[in-house]
C-alpha cells in the first residue's frame, strides 16, 4: 500500500475526502501557533520528546539551493526517552571501566569493500544535534570522542552495522584520540591494504536512553497547490526525501530530494568542494515560517486502505509546503526538525 507519486490518466481528478486532526483535542483546533501542551502529542503516541537546543550555525561557502556548508549535523527524536533520564542532573553520569557511560554496547565491525562512506565528527560538534537530548555529564563523560556524523547508504561503513551515533574508539586495536586521529589511522590502514576491506573497528553504541535520530526520511511532498489543505487525491503527492538541515546545509533549511541516494550524492560532492552538485534539489528556507498544523493531522483517500498522515508549512514567502507519510512514526522525524528549524530561527524567537 506504498504511495503513488504519479497520476495514471484513468484515476478520477477528485476522490471524496475527509481532514481530520490525528489526536482529537479541542482546545488547539483553529490553532496555527506552535504550542507543547502538558499531554504533548507525541507522548501520547508513545513516544517521550525533549525540547530541543538550538542548532550550531558553523559555516563556510554557500552553494544554491543548499544554504551554506556547515560543520554540524541533522537530528530529530525517534526514540523514547525513559522518564528517568530525563531529569538526570549534570555530573551524575556514571562511567564503566573504560571511562565511558554506562548502559551503552561495546562492539566490533570489519569494513568490506567499497567506499567508507562515513564522516565523523567530535563529540562536542554534534551535542547540540544528534546527542542533544542528552544530559551534559554524558558529554562530558564521552570527551573528544570520534562520532559517526553521517552515512552513506549501502556503503561500507553501511554495511558493517555502523550507525549514526556510535562513536569509533579503535583501528586496528590502536585507541584514536578525535575525528582528525581516527580517519588519518582509517586511511593509514586504507593505503597498506589498497583499500578499506578487512579493517577492523572497535565501536560503542550509546545506551538507548540517548536519542539518536535524524530530521529526515523519504516521504510524499506537494508544494504547487497554494491551498494550506491536503491535496484532493493521492496522485498530487510526490515522493521525495525529505531533510530539514542536514550535515551539508543549514538548520532552518529543508531540502528535497528524489531518493536517499541522491541525498548521498550530494553530500558527497559538497564535502568534496565540487563547484556544482549534480542531483536535482528542491530547497526552502523555514526562516520566518510557521507551522500551520501544531499537530500532524489525518486525511483519508479512497485509493488507500488506512489515512495518511501530514503538515503543512508556510515559508515567509506564502510557499505551502505539505509533507506525509502513511506512518506516523515515518512523519514524526521530519515533523520535529522543522518544529525546531522554526522554533530556534532568529526571526521567530
Amino acid at each position: 500500500d506504498s504511495p503513488t507519486p504519479q497520476r495514471p490518466a484513468d484515476v478520477p481528478q477528485c476522490v471524496t475526502l475527509e481532514i481530520k486532526d490525528a489526536a482529537e483535542d479541542e482546545s488547539t483546533k483553529g490553532a496555527v501557533d506552535v504550542e507543547d501542551d502538558e499531554a504533548d502529542f507525541w507522548a501520547q503516541m508513545g513516544f517521550a520528546v525533549e525540547e530541543a537546543a538550538a542548532p550550531a550555525a558553523e559555516a563556510s561557502s554557500s552553494r544554491p539551493g543548499m544554504g551554506k556548508k556547515r560543520k554540524s549535523v541533522r537530528a530529530s527524536i525517534v526514540r523514547s526517552v525513559p522518564k528517568a533520564v530525563e531529569g538526570a542532573p549534570a555530573g551524575s553520569e556514571a562511567s564503566d571501566d573504560q571511562g565511558m557511560p554506562t548502559g551503552g554496547k561495546y562492539y566490533t565491525a570489519t569494513l568490506p569493500s567499497g567506499q567508507f562512506g562515513a564522516i565523523l565528527y567530535s563529540t562536542k560538534q554534534v551535542s547540540k544535534n544528534i546527542y542533544y537530548t542528552a544530559p551534559p555529564s554524558f558529554i562530558e563523560n564521552i570527551g573528544n570522542r570520534s562520532v559517526v556524523a553521517y552515512t552513506s547508504s549501502d556503503s561500507g561503513v553501511d554495511r558493517a552495522g555502523i550507525s549514526v551515533g556510535d562513536i569509533l574508539l579503535k583501528v586496528e586495536g590502536e585507541e584514536v584520540t578525535g575525528p582528525k586521529n581516527a580517519m588519518g589511522q582509517i586511511r593509514k590502514e586504507c593505503n597498506s591494504r589498497h583499500g578499506f576491506s578487512g579493517i577492523n573497528l572497535a565501536l560503542w553504541k550509546p545506551p538507548p536512553s540517548i536519542s539518536v535520530t535524524l530530521a529526515e526520511n523519504q516521504c510524499m511532498v506537494e508544494y504547487h497547490i497554494k491551498t494550506t489543505t491536503a491535496p484532493a487525491t493521492s496522485f498530487d503527492w510526490k515522493s521525495k526525501y525529505v531533510v530539514v538541515g542536514g550535515i551539508v546545509s543549514e538548520p532552518n533549511v529543508i531540502n528535497m530530494y528524489y531518493g536517499k541516494r541522491d541525498y548521498d550524492k550530494a553530500v558527497s560532492e559538497i564535502t568534496a568542494s565540487q563547484p556544482r552538485v549534480s542531483v536535482k534539489i528542491k530547497s526552502w528556507s523555514l526562516a520566518g515560517g510557521r507551522l500551520l498544523t501544531p499537530k500532524p493531522k489525518t486525511v483519508h483517500y479512497s485509493t488507500k486502505k488506512t489515512p495518511w498522515y501530514y503538515f503543512v508549512v508556510l515559508t515567509q514567502k506564502g510557499k505551502a509546503i505539505k509533507v506525509a507519510h502513511p506512518m506516523l512514526d515515518g512523519l514524526k522525524p521530519v515533523f520535529e526538525g522543522v518544529k525546531r528549524a522554526i522554533k530556534h530561527d532568529p526571526y521567530t524567537m
